[in-house]
C-alpha cells in the first residue's frame, strides 16, 4: 500500500521566500512528497505485544521523502519521527534535515501507568497522555483503574459497585462507551491498554456495592477486609 502526501501547487510569492536559501551550501531542496510504502502482506488492527514496529525513513535531495515498514505499527513509529525532524525559522518556514534512518524498538514493552482509583483522571486528561504516549513512542497503557480507594468503572453486570464505590457515582465514573472509545483511541495509535483490577487485594472499593463479598474478621479487626489466608491466620495483602 502506498499513500502520497502532496501539497497543492505553492503560490510563486511563497516559492520567493526560499530563493535566499539555495544561496546556501546546506541547502538541498525542497519535498513536496511523502510517500509511505506499507508493504507487509496483513494491515494488523489491533496492537500486541511483540509487534513489528520497524521502519526506514529516508529524506534526501529528492523532491520525494520515503517511508516504508511491513506493518502498520511501524508506519505510526516513522511518521512521528518525520514529525520529529521538521522545525521552523523565525519566518515561519518549515525544514527538515536529510536524514536516512532505520529504526526499531530495543524494548518490546514501553509503558506508562496511570492510577485512576486513587486519582480520579477525567476520560479527556486520559486521551491527552496518550497523544502524549504517541510523541515518545510508548505502546502500552497500563491503566490501573480500580483499587481499594474507589472503583470508577461502571460495570454492565454489577452497577452497584461504581455506584457505591466512585468517588462520586454521577461524575467520577467510566462508562462502557467511554472505556471504548479510550481503548480505540489507543489502538489507532498503536498502543494496547492493559486495564488492572485488583483481586483478592486491594478491592476495599467493591465491598459497599455488593453485600457478603468481602471476608469478615472477627480477631483483632472489626468491619470487613479483603479475603484472608485461613491457614496463616492473617489477611491477604
Amino acid at each position: 500500500m502506498s499513500l502520497i502526501f502532496k501539497p497543492q501547487r505553492l503560490p510563486q510569492t511563497y516559492s520567493n521566500r526560499f530563493k535566499k536559501y539555495q544561496k546556501n551550501d546546506n541547502y538541498k531542496g525542497q519535498i513536496d512528497q511523502l510517500n509511505v510504502n506499507l508493504v507487509g502482506d496483513i494491515c494488523e488492527t489491533w496492537p500486541y505485544l511483540g509487534m513489528d514496529e520497524r521502519y526506514e525513513l529516508t529524506i534526501s535531495a529528492s523532491t520525494v521523502a520515503n517511508l516504508i515498514s511491513v506493518s502498520v505499527w511501524g508506519i505510526f513509529r516513522g511518521l512521528e519521527t518525520f514529525s520529529h525532524l521538521t522545525y521552523r525559522d523565525n519566518s515561519n518556514n518549515i525544514f527538515i534535515n536529510v536524514s536516512h534512518i532505520v529504526d526499531y524498538p530495543r524494548f518490546q514493552h514501553r509503558g506508562v501507568l496511570l492510577d485512576t482509583s486513587r486519582h480520579y483522571v477525567p476520560k479527556a486528561v486520559i486521551l491527552q497522555n496518550l497523544d502524549a504516549m504517541t510523541y515518545n513512542k510508548y505502546n502500552v497503557f497500563h491503566w490501573h483503574i480500580v483499587d481499594d480507594q474507589s472503583f470508577p468503572y461502571q460495570s454492565t453486570n454489577f452497577p452497584s459497585i461504581s455506584d457505591k464505590g466512585a468517588y462520586i457515582p454521577s461524575t467520577h465514573i467510566y462508562t462502557i462507551n467511554e472505556v471504548v472509545e479510550i481503548i480505540d483511541y489507543a489502538r489507532q495509535r498503536g498502543i494496547r491498554v492493559i486495564a488492572e483490577f485488583d483481586t483478592p487485594g486491594h478491592s476495599l472499593s467493591w465491598g459497599p456495592g455488593i453485600s457478603g463479598l468481602l471476608t469478615q474478621c472477627y480477631a483483632n479487626h472489626s468491619g470487613t477486609i479483603e479475603p484472608d489466608i485461613p491457614e496463616i491466620g492473617r489477611a491477604h495483602v
